[in-house]
Protein backbone atom coordinates (compact mmCIF):
# COMPACT_ATOMS: atom_id res chain seq x y z
CA UNK A 1 0.00 0.00 0.00
CA UNK A 2 2.86 2.38 0.82
CA UNK A 3 4.49 1.72 -2.57
CA UNK A 4 1.31 2.55 -4.43
CA UNK A 5 0.72 5.71 -2.36
CA UNK A 6 4.22 7.12 -2.90
CA UNK A 7 4.26 6.27 -6.61
CA UNK A 8 0.86 7.91 -7.01
CA UNK A 9 2.19 11.06 -5.33
CA UNK A 10 5.30 11.14 -7.54
CA UNK A 11 3.22 10.59 -10.64
CA UNK A 12 1.03 13.49 -9.60
CA UNK A 13 4.15 15.66 -9.47
CA UNK A 14 5.83 14.31 -12.61
CA UNK A 15 2.96 13.77 -15.03
CA UNK A 16 1.99 17.45 -15.42
CA UNK A 17 5.53 18.20 -16.64
CA UNK A 18 5.53 15.17 -18.91
CA UNK A 19 2.10 16.06 -20.24
CA UNK A 20 3.22 19.54 -21.22
CA UNK A 21 6.21 18.07 -23.07
CA UNK A 22 5.69 16.96 -26.65
CA UNK A 23 5.53 13.19 -27.13
CA UNK A 24 7.53 11.51 -28.34
CA UNK A 25 10.32 13.67 -26.89
CA UNK A 26 12.15 15.92 -29.33
CA UNK A 27 15.21 13.72 -29.45
CA UNK A 28 17.71 14.83 -32.06
CA UNK A 29 15.68 17.74 -33.41
CA UNK A 30 17.73 20.59 -32.07
CA UNK A 31 21.37 21.54 -32.14
CA UNK A 32 24.15 21.95 -29.64
CA UNK A 33 23.48 24.83 -27.27
CA UNK A 34 19.84 25.29 -28.32
CA UNK A 35 18.37 24.19 -24.97
CA UNK A 36 18.03 26.25 -21.81
CA UNK A 37 19.00 24.61 -18.52
CA UNK A 38 21.96 22.85 -20.12
CA UNK A 39 23.34 22.18 -16.63
CA UNK A 40 20.72 19.40 -16.38
CA UNK A 41 23.03 17.40 -18.67
CA UNK A 42 25.95 17.55 -16.21
CA UNK A 43 27.02 14.11 -14.99
CA UNK A 44 26.77 13.45 -11.25
CA UNK A 45 29.06 11.12 -9.31
CA UNK A 46 32.79 10.45 -9.56
CA UNK A 47 32.27 6.70 -10.03
CA UNK A 48 30.03 7.16 -13.07
CA UNK A 49 32.28 9.81 -14.60
CA UNK A 50 35.37 7.66 -14.04
CA UNK A 51 33.66 5.00 -16.17
CA UNK A 52 33.03 7.40 -19.05
CA UNK A 53 29.48 8.28 -18.06
CA UNK A 54 28.18 4.74 -18.69
CA UNK A 55 25.80 4.54 -15.74
CA UNK A 56 22.17 4.12 -16.82
CA UNK A 57 22.39 0.43 -15.80
CA UNK A 58 25.58 0.58 -13.68
CA UNK A 59 24.75 3.24 -11.07
CA UNK A 60 24.72 1.20 -7.86
CA UNK A 61 24.51 3.99 -5.32
CA UNK A 62 22.34 6.95 -4.39
CA UNK A 63 23.41 8.90 -7.49
CA UNK A 64 21.14 6.56 -9.46
CA UNK A 65 18.52 9.25 -8.82
CA UNK A 66 20.23 11.41 -11.45
CA UNK A 67 20.93 8.60 -13.95
CA UNK A 68 17.97 6.23 -13.83
CA UNK A 69 15.42 6.28 -10.99
CA UNK A 70 14.57 2.62 -11.67
CA UNK A 71 17.86 1.60 -10.01
CA UNK A 72 16.80 3.02 -6.64
CA UNK A 73 15.00 -0.24 -5.84
CA UNK A 74 18.27 -2.25 -5.78
CA UNK A 75 20.13 -0.03 -3.30
CA UNK A 76 21.00 -1.05 0.30
CA UNK A 77 19.06 0.21 3.30
CA UNK A 78 20.33 3.81 3.59
CA UNK A 79 22.86 5.83 1.59
CA UNK A 80 24.08 9.42 1.68
CA UNK A 81 26.16 10.71 -1.24
CA UNK A 82 27.94 14.03 -1.69
CA UNK A 83 30.11 15.07 -4.63
CA UNK A 84 32.07 18.10 -5.77
CA UNK A 85 33.21 18.87 -9.31
CA UNK A 86 35.87 21.44 -10.10
CA UNK A 87 35.22 22.31 -13.73
CA UNK A 88 37.54 24.30 -15.93
CA UNK A 89 37.91 28.02 -15.25
CA UNK A 90 35.98 28.83 -12.05
CA UNK A 91 32.91 26.62 -12.53
CA UNK A 92 31.90 24.36 -9.64
CA UNK A 93 29.16 21.73 -9.48
CA UNK A 94 27.99 20.13 -6.23
CA UNK A 95 25.44 17.41 -5.56
CA UNK A 96 23.99 15.72 -2.48
CA UNK A 97 21.45 12.89 -2.37
CA UNK A 98 19.91 10.64 0.26
CA UNK A 99 18.40 7.27 -0.69
CA UNK A 100 16.83 4.47 1.26
CA UNK A 101 15.18 1.15 0.66
CA UNK A 102 11.46 0.96 1.42
CA UNK A 103 10.18 -2.52 2.13
CA UNK A 104 11.74 -5.41 0.22
CA UNK A 105 11.45 -4.10 -3.32
CA UNK A 106 11.19 -0.30 -3.45
CA UNK A 107 13.51 2.67 -3.08
CA UNK A 108 13.13 6.39 -2.42
CA UNK A 109 15.65 9.22 -2.92
CA UNK A 110 15.80 12.99 -2.70
CA UNK A 111 18.70 15.10 -3.92
CA UNK A 112 19.88 18.50 -5.06
CA UNK A 113 22.57 19.94 -7.31
CA UNK A 114 24.09 23.41 -7.46
CA UNK A 115 26.19 25.13 -10.14
CA UNK A 116 28.22 28.24 -9.39
CA UNK A 117 31.07 30.24 -10.89
CA UNK A 118 33.00 33.43 -10.29
CA UNK A 119 31.35 36.70 -11.38
CA UNK A 120 31.65 37.28 -15.13
CA UNK A 121 33.02 40.66 -16.34
CA UNK A 122 30.76 42.70 -18.59
CA UNK A 123 31.88 44.04 -21.95
CA UNK A 124 32.85 47.70 -21.93
CA UNK A 125 30.63 50.11 -23.82
CA UNK A 126 32.97 52.10 -26.06
CA UNK A 127 30.38 53.41 -28.53
CA UNK A 128 30.14 57.19 -28.39
CA UNK A 129 26.35 56.86 -28.37
CA UNK A 130 26.44 54.90 -25.12
CA UNK A 131 24.95 56.70 -22.10
CA UNK A 132 28.34 56.85 -20.45
CA UNK A 133 31.08 55.91 -22.96
CA UNK A 134 33.69 53.60 -21.46
CA UNK A 135 31.32 52.48 -18.68
CA UNK A 136 29.05 49.47 -18.27
CA UNK A 137 25.84 51.34 -19.04
CA UNK A 138 25.19 51.99 -15.38
CA UNK A 139 25.36 48.28 -14.56
CA UNK A 140 27.82 46.59 -12.19
CA UNK A 141 31.15 45.59 -13.70
CA UNK A 142 30.30 41.89 -13.34
CA UNK A 143 27.23 39.65 -13.37
CA UNK A 144 26.48 36.28 -11.78
CA UNK A 145 25.33 32.94 -13.18
CA UNK A 146 23.94 30.28 -10.84
CA UNK A 147 21.76 27.19 -11.22
CA UNK A 148 20.25 24.59 -8.93
CA UNK A 149 17.93 21.59 -9.05
CA UNK A 150 15.89 19.63 -6.51
CA UNK A 151 14.79 16.11 -7.42
CA UNK A 152 12.83 13.29 -5.77
CA UNK A 153 12.51 9.77 -7.14
CA UNK A 154 10.88 6.42 -6.44
CA UNK A 155 11.38 2.92 -7.81
CA UNK A 156 9.67 -0.40 -7.30
CA UNK A 157 10.11 -3.94 -8.60
CA UNK A 158 7.60 -4.96 -11.21
CA UNK A 159 6.85 -8.04 -9.14
CA UNK A 160 4.90 -5.76 -6.81
CA UNK A 161 2.56 -4.74 -9.62
CA UNK A 162 2.19 -7.66 -12.01
CA UNK A 163 0.57 -11.07 -11.86
CA UNK A 164 2.35 -14.40 -12.34
CA UNK A 165 1.47 -14.25 -16.05
CA UNK A 166 4.25 -11.65 -16.42
CA UNK A 167 6.81 -13.66 -14.49
CA UNK A 168 9.44 -12.83 -17.12
CA UNK A 169 9.39 -9.21 -15.93
CA UNK A 170 9.43 -9.77 -12.18
CA UNK A 171 13.20 -9.19 -12.06
CA UNK A 172 12.66 -5.74 -13.56
CA UNK A 173 11.91 -2.39 -11.94
CA UNK A 174 10.36 0.91 -12.94
CA UNK A 175 11.19 4.34 -11.60
CA UNK A 176 9.95 7.90 -11.84
CA UNK A 177 11.43 11.19 -10.64
CA UNK A 178 10.15 14.75 -10.47
CA UNK A 179 12.46 17.76 -10.44
CA UNK A 180 12.43 21.54 -10.17
CA UNK A 181 15.31 23.44 -11.80
CA UNK A 182 16.12 27.11 -11.45
CA UNK A 183 18.81 29.24 -13.07
CA UNK A 184 19.75 32.88 -12.60
CA UNK A 185 21.50 34.93 -15.27
CA UNK A 186 22.31 38.53 -14.46
CA UNK A 187 19.38 38.78 -12.08
CA UNK A 188 16.86 37.08 -14.40
CA UNK A 189 15.41 33.96 -12.76
CA UNK A 190 13.97 31.07 -14.78
CA UNK A 191 12.27 27.95 -13.40
CA UNK A 192 11.12 24.74 -14.97
CA UNK A 193 9.53 21.49 -13.78
CA UNK A 194 10.47 18.22 -15.45
CA UNK A 195 10.32 14.45 -14.97
CA UNK A 196 12.48 11.35 -15.52
CA UNK A 197 11.20 7.82 -16.14
CA UNK A 198 13.29 4.66 -16.20
CA UNK A 199 13.21 0.89 -16.50
CA UNK A 200 15.64 -1.77 -15.30
CA UNK A 201 15.83 -5.47 -16.19
CA UNK A 202 18.12 -7.74 -14.20
CA UNK A 203 18.84 -11.32 -15.27
CA UNK A 204 19.58 -12.18 -11.61
CA UNK A 205 20.61 -10.45 -8.41
CA UNK A 206 24.28 -10.39 -9.45
CA UNK A 207 23.94 -10.99 -13.21
CA UNK A 208 23.86 -8.65 -16.18
CA UNK A 209 21.46 -5.73 -16.25
CA UNK A 210 19.90 -3.69 -19.05
CA UNK A 211 18.13 -0.37 -18.59
CA UNK A 212 16.82 2.76 -20.25
CA UNK A 213 15.83 6.20 -19.00
CA UNK A 214 14.16 9.24 -20.51
CA UNK A 215 15.29 12.41 -18.78
CA UNK A 216 13.97 15.95 -18.47
CA UNK A 217 10.48 15.53 -19.84
CA UNK A 218 9.15 19.04 -19.43
CA UNK A 219 7.58 22.06 -21.09
CA UNK A 220 9.31 24.44 -23.46
CA UNK A 221 10.80 27.60 -22.00
CA UNK A 222 10.61 30.67 -24.24
CA UNK A 223 10.03 28.40 -27.27
CA UNK A 224 13.09 26.28 -26.44
CA UNK A 225 12.96 22.74 -25.09
CA UNK A 226 14.75 21.66 -21.94
CA UNK A 227 17.60 19.23 -22.81
CA UNK A 228 15.75 15.93 -23.06
CA UNK A 229 17.80 12.75 -23.20
CA UNK A 230 17.19 9.08 -23.99
CA UNK A 231 19.73 6.70 -22.43
CA UNK A 232 19.97 2.95 -23.12
CA UNK A 233 22.64 0.77 -21.57
CA UNK A 234 23.87 -2.45 -19.99
CA UNK A 235 26.16 -3.56 -17.15
CA UNK A 236 27.75 -6.89 -16.34
CA UNK A 237 30.44 -8.27 -14.03
CA UNK A 238 32.98 -11.04 -14.56
CA UNK A 239 35.64 -13.02 -12.67
CA UNK A 240 33.71 -13.13 -9.37
CA UNK A 241 32.65 -9.48 -9.77
CA UNK A 242 36.23 -8.23 -9.98
CA UNK A 243 35.64 -6.80 -13.47
CA UNK A 244 32.68 -4.67 -14.44
CA UNK A 245 31.83 -3.49 -17.95
CA UNK A 246 29.25 -0.86 -18.85
CA UNK A 247 28.00 0.56 -22.13
CA UNK A 248 25.54 3.41 -22.69
CA UNK A 249 24.09 4.95 -25.82
CA UNK A 250 22.53 8.38 -25.28
CA UNK A 251 20.68 10.60 -27.74
CA UNK A 252 19.56 14.09 -26.82
CA UNK A 253 17.41 16.91 -28.08
CA UNK A 254 20.69 18.72 -28.86
CA UNK A 255 21.16 16.25 -31.77
CA UNK A 256 24.30 14.78 -30.16
CA UNK A 257 24.65 10.99 -30.21
CA UNK A 258 26.83 9.83 -27.33
CA UNK A 259 28.49 6.45 -26.85
CA UNK A 260 29.91 5.67 -23.41
CA UNK A 261 32.11 2.71 -22.46
CA UNK A 262 33.21 2.07 -18.89
CA UNK A 263 35.48 -0.40 -17.08
CA UNK A 264 35.85 -1.04 -13.34
CA UNK A 265 38.49 -3.31 -11.79
CA UNK A 266 37.92 -4.13 -8.12
CA UNK A 267 40.03 -6.10 -5.67
CA UNK A 268 40.15 -6.51 -1.89
CA UNK A 269 43.39 -5.56 -0.19
CA UNK A 270 43.75 -5.92 3.58
CA UNK A 271 40.01 -6.42 3.88
CA UNK A 272 39.12 -3.20 2.02
CA UNK A 273 38.09 -2.93 -1.61
CA UNK A 274 39.94 -0.75 -4.11
CA UNK A 275 38.45 0.00 -7.52
CA UNK A 276 40.24 1.37 -10.58
CA UNK A 277 38.10 2.84 -13.34
CA UNK A 278 38.46 4.04 -16.91
CA UNK A 279 36.05 5.14 -19.60
CA UNK A 280 35.70 6.71 -23.00
CA UNK A 281 32.99 8.90 -24.48
CA UNK A 282 32.39 9.61 -28.16
CA UNK A 283 30.07 12.42 -29.23
CA UNK A 284 28.70 12.69 -32.75
CA UNK A 285 26.71 15.70 -33.96
CA UNK A 286 24.11 14.00 -36.15
CA UNK A 287 22.76 17.38 -37.25
CA UNK A 288 26.11 18.36 -38.77
CA UNK A 289 26.19 18.21 -42.56
CA UNK A 290 29.86 17.25 -42.42
CA UNK A 291 29.08 14.32 -40.14
CA UNK A 292 31.92 15.33 -37.79
CA UNK A 293 31.32 16.76 -34.36
CA UNK A 294 33.59 19.57 -33.23
CA UNK A 295 33.38 18.01 -29.77
CA UNK A 296 35.42 15.08 -31.04
CA UNK A 297 38.23 17.02 -32.66
CA UNK A 298 40.43 16.34 -29.64
CA UNK A 299 39.89 12.64 -28.96
CA UNK A 300 41.65 12.89 -25.60
CA UNK A 301 38.66 14.82 -24.29
CA UNK A 302 36.64 11.61 -24.32
CA UNK A 303 38.96 9.85 -21.84
CA UNK A 304 38.22 9.61 -18.14
CA UNK A 305 39.91 7.74 -15.30
CA UNK A 306 39.15 7.30 -11.63
CA UNK A 307 39.38 5.22 -8.52
CA UNK A 308 37.39 4.31 -5.43
CA UNK A 309 38.36 3.26 -1.91
CA UNK A 310 35.82 1.24 0.10
CA UNK A 311 35.90 1.11 3.91
CA UNK A 312 33.87 -0.84 6.45
CA UNK A 313 33.98 0.97 9.79
CA UNK A 314 32.75 -0.77 12.93
CA UNK A 315 31.18 1.55 15.51
CA UNK A 316 30.22 -1.09 18.08
CA UNK A 317 29.86 -4.83 18.43
CA UNK A 318 26.68 -4.85 16.36
CA UNK A 319 26.91 -1.55 14.48
CA UNK A 320 28.99 -0.47 11.50
CA UNK A 321 28.77 1.63 8.36
CA UNK A 322 30.37 1.50 4.94
CA UNK A 323 32.06 4.42 3.24
CA UNK A 324 33.49 4.96 -0.23
CA UNK A 325 35.77 7.73 -1.48
CA UNK A 326 35.72 8.33 -5.24
CA UNK A 327 37.83 10.41 -7.58
CA UNK A 328 37.60 11.01 -11.34
CA UNK A 329 39.77 12.96 -13.78
CA UNK A 330 38.65 14.11 -17.22
CA UNK A 331 40.67 16.34 -19.62
CA UNK A 332 39.03 19.09 -21.65
CA UNK A 333 41.83 20.11 -23.99
CA UNK A 334 42.86 23.77 -23.82
CA UNK A 335 40.14 24.45 -21.25
CA UNK A 336 41.95 22.31 -18.70
CA UNK A 337 40.99 19.19 -16.74
CA UNK A 338 37.87 18.52 -14.70
CA UNK A 339 38.24 16.78 -11.36
CA UNK A 340 35.46 15.14 -9.36
CA UNK A 341 35.47 13.95 -5.77
CA UNK A 342 32.73 12.00 -4.03
CA UNK A 343 31.88 10.52 -0.65
CA UNK A 344 29.30 7.76 -0.19
CA UNK A 345 28.17 6.55 3.23
CA UNK A 346 25.96 3.49 3.69
CA UNK A 347 24.35 2.66 6.99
Amino acid sequence: MLSRTVVALLLALALPSAARAEWPPKIGTGGGGTSPFNFLKFDVGARAVGMGGAAVAAAEDATALFWNPALLSILPDHELSASHTQWFQTMKHDAVVYAQRVGQSSGLAIGATNLSMAPIPRSLETDASAPVPGSYGGEPETYNVTAMMIQIGWSTHLGDWTSSTLAGLTDGAIGVAAKMAMQTLDGEVQRVFAADVGYLYAASETGWRAAFAIQNLGPALKSREVPQMLRVGAWDTFWKERIGLAYDLAFGSDAILRSHVGLELAEKIAGQKIALRAGYKIEQDVASTSGVSAKNFDRAQGISVGMGLHFNIRLSKNGHFAARLDYAYQPYGVLGPTQRMGLLIGF
